[in-house]
């Protein structure tokens, strides 16, 4: 997974230097976390180079929103939760908001997990 990650970083750099399109939207990554959670529910989902590219990133942004949770005052993420739960939680809280599809995928992937994982004492961490 890391490899796909790192090949995602590395495509998506490449990608958007030479694109107008704007890959990190949330319409742009959003098919890439519901790859992502087919092959963990074991399907075999049809995988091309934008939605591998869209699951590497949307697997990164999950990693660094989970590792930055501890700064986060409101947000108080489990951290035995697998990625694909996360994911889930994404394409929920992104697929509630139609209208917001064109806004910056981690801005509302953090948005999501303050959402399913509050801090239930008043907005400050145990």
């Amino acid at each position: 997974m890391k490899a796909i990650v790192a090949g995602a970083f590395m495509a998506l750099s490449v990608t958007a230097a030479g694109a107008q399109q704007d890959v990190t939207s949330a319409s742009a990554v959003l098919p890439g976390c519901k790859f992502y959670v087919a092959l963990a529910d074991g399907q075999e989902p049809t995988l091309n180079v934008s939605v591998a590219l869209a699951a590497g990133y949307c697997a990164a942004v999950l990693d660094a929103l989970a590792s930055s949770s501890a700064l986060d005052p409101v947000m108080c993420l489990d951290p035995d939760i697998d990625k694909a739960t996360a994911m889930l939680a994404f394409i929920r809280y992104i697929e509630a908001r139609p209208q917001r599809m064109r806004e910056r995928f981690v801005i509302l992937a953090r948005e999501a997990l303050r959402e399913a994982w509050p801090c239930v004492h008043g907005g400050v961490k145990p």
